[in-house]
């Protein structure tokens, strides 16, 4: 996104941040009490909400930047 000077670029990096950040917290609490069935559902769904969340709003806003590549 920055290489094609996209203005989402640094939203897309926020996001990304974040995303990590939150799958950390997830790998923390496994760290800490093991394998959880809820635990598990609680990370798909994390998973699946940022993932669409991200690709629908910010990485739509790359296409026209990218377009040529």
């Amino acid at each position: 996104m920055e290489r094609c000077q996209c203005p989402a670029a640094q939203q897309n990096t926020q996001a990304h941040t974040k995303f990590l950040q939150g799958l950390s917290l997830f790998e923390e609490r496994y760290t800490m009490v093991g394998f959880e069935r809820a635990g598990a559902y609680r990370v798909v769904d994390f998973v699946d909400q940022r993932l669409a969340d991200h690709i629908c709003r910010i990485d739509t806003q790359l296409k026209p930047y990218a377009q040529g590549l």
